[in-house]
């Protein structure tokens, strides 16, 4: 309550008034991201004019994990130093590797002088498609690169890629051709050609690399016929997108 007074006059109603101090709270932004992959949010603090502060990161479960950056492994628990004047603050959410089916876990962000900010983080079984397949090609045609991209599954492919997460390794990508005899696949270490190659989405990363040089697969015609050619990652859901025809005519 605060109020005003002068000697000899009289204090109307409207001397006094009162004043209600409260708390300002945070925002957090709710996110889904799939098992082994990780993706950017933010959380935003009610008012500028903290001083400059340490904010605390907290994930129920360790089905997801939080990070500062998009190179750090992910943890349970962060901290985040937050200069004064700056509100908004983005930050790293991780699925933890393994996860096929759908978790909700909720995500706290507190702060001396705000009250609790939360929202969820859902962790959902994460796809994979296959891209580079033509539908024809020729018999006399050079190798083609395919390769695939990881994200959350929709649809026939995914809705958003999303990269492998810090920390983690390398995730390993099987291409089959079901007819060898039509098309083979072939890697630097197998030039010759193959049924079955593997290529590696490191972390940072949503995609096998996108040359056979760098470690990609190529895809090489042998001779007429049809092959269906397809890509897996063990506990990773393969998209419809994530099996392609091609004929070789």
């Amino acid at each position: 309550t605060v109020s005003v007074t002068a000697p000899g006059v009289a204090a109307t109603p409207n001397a006094t008034g009162s004043i209600v101090v409260s708390q300002p709270g945070i925002t957090v932004n709710a996110v889904t991201v799939g098992s082994g992959l990780q993706t950017n949010t933010s959380f935003t603090l009610g008012a500028p004019n903290h001083g400059a502060i340490t904010v605390t990161l907290s994930s129920s479960n360790p089905a997801v994990l939080l990070a500062p950056d998009d190179t750090t492994a992910g943890q349970q628990t962060i901290t985040i130093p937050v200069a004064d004047q700056v509100q908004t603050v983005g930050f790293y959410v991780q699925g933890a590797d393994g996860i096929t089916q759908t978790n909700t876990v909720t995500v706290t962000v507190t702060a001396s002088g705000f009250t609790d900010g939360t929202a969820t983080a859902t962790v959902v079984q994460p796809g994979v498609e296959l891209l580079g397949v033509p539908a024809t090609l020729a018999t006399t045609a050079a190798t083609v690169v395919i390769y695939a991209y990881v994200g959350l599954p929709s649809g026939n492919g995914l809705s958003v890629v999303q990269n492998r997460r810090a920390g983690g390794a390398a995730l390993t990508a099987t291409f089959t051709s079901g007819n060898v005899s039509a098309a083979s696949l072939v890697t630097t270490a197998q030039p010759g050609g193959a049924s079955s190659q593997t290529a590696q989405i490191v972390a940072g990363a949503y995609y096998t690399p996108f040359t056979v040089a760098a470690g990609g697969v190529g895809l090489q015609p042998v001779a007429a016929g049809t092959s269906l050619i397809s890509v897996a990652i063990p506990g990773f859901l393969t998209t419809v997108n994530g099996s392609q025809s091609v004929t070789v005519q």
